[in-house]
């Protein structure tokens, strides 16, 4: 009983902590208490850089053969961690189709996993474009493009199918039947990442204009994903105050920290007030 109520004095005393510390950073630009000096950019040493998903359009290469197991073997590697980094570069090592596996593996995982975007810009590798959660990222995307989504919801009828010992269909094809309630949209979950794989190479397999072979550039991704875009960083070497700004300014569960626009990692922003609020107990 004693620890629980310890614990609920210390919940209730991180609001005026932390409302403290602003203050406090707002008059000096640091934050000293009988010769304990706080500093935001040690815990920026704690920040995670994420696991890069190695660039995957290459010219020629189906996403049914080596591709597909390629980058189903590295998405499935990624998502162990929480932040995954897809490094756009000058806009010729993404495509949709891929990122829309990667997103949908990551999702599939448990718990909430951060999708980093960096870009080339200027000859600058590794800038920071922005980051958002796998399955906010994967809705936005099949609703930019309704193409990924038939075949999304497609793959989504394949798993269901597969469960219920059904024979699989081709795509668009109409059923009746037993068959018919799987259509339902309320019935659809996600899809086995093998059997959405199959519905996406059909897409880059496509003649003429082939919409699953569409590049990812730094503009496609801030123009399809800038309303669920996290893009608000803080740089390394920031003043106290601005990285108390960054802190308390946000609800976001991870802040960004660069050095010079290029992108260090993702900080947890729970990490960065319990260091500090960590100091301050220990003091």
């Amino acid at each position: 009983m004693g620890w629980a109520l310890l614990t609920v004095v210390i919940l209730a005393l991180i609001p005026i902590v932390l409302l403290l510390l602003d203050g406090i950073a707002r008059q000096r630009g640091t934050i000293e208490w009988r010769g304990l000096r706080l500093s935001f950019a040690q815990a920026a040493e704690g920040a995670t850089s994420g696991a890069v998903v190695p660039a995957n359009a290459t010219p020629g290469t189906e996403l049914l053969d080596s591709g597909m197991h390629s980058l189903l073997r590295t998405a499935r590697a990624a998502s162990r961690n929480r932040i995954i980094v897809v490094d756009l570069t000058d806009g010729t090592s993404w495509w949709e189709t891929r990122l829309l596996m990667v997103l949908s593996v990551a999702s599939a995982q448990p718990g909430e996993h951060a999708i980093v975007f960096l870009a080339e810009r200027g000859q600058r590798g590794h800038l920071f474009l922005g980051w958002a959660h796998a399955d906010i990222l994967r809705e936005r995307l099949l609703d930019s493009r309704p193409h990924l989504r038939l075949a999304y919801e497609a793959a989504a009828k394949d798993a269901i199918r597969g469960a219920a010992s059904l024979p699989l269909l081709p795509p668009n094809e109409p059923t009746t039947g037993p068959q018919a309630a799987i259509d339902e949209p309320r019935a659809l979950g996600d899809p086995d990442a093998r059997n959405l794989a199959q519905h996406i190479q059909r897409l880059e397999a496509s003649t003429g204009a082939v919409p699953g072979r569409y590049p990812l550039t730094a503009a496609t991704v801030i123009d399809w994903f800038y309303p669920v875009l996290v893009t608000e960083t803080v740089e390394r070497n920031a003043t106290q105050e601005l990285w108390v700004k960054a802190v308390l300014g946000t609800d976001a569960r991870y802040i960004a920290v660069t050095d010079g626009q290029v992108y260090v990692g993702l900080l947890s922003r729970a990490q960065a007030v319990n260091s500090l609020l960590d100091g301050l107990l220990k003091r």
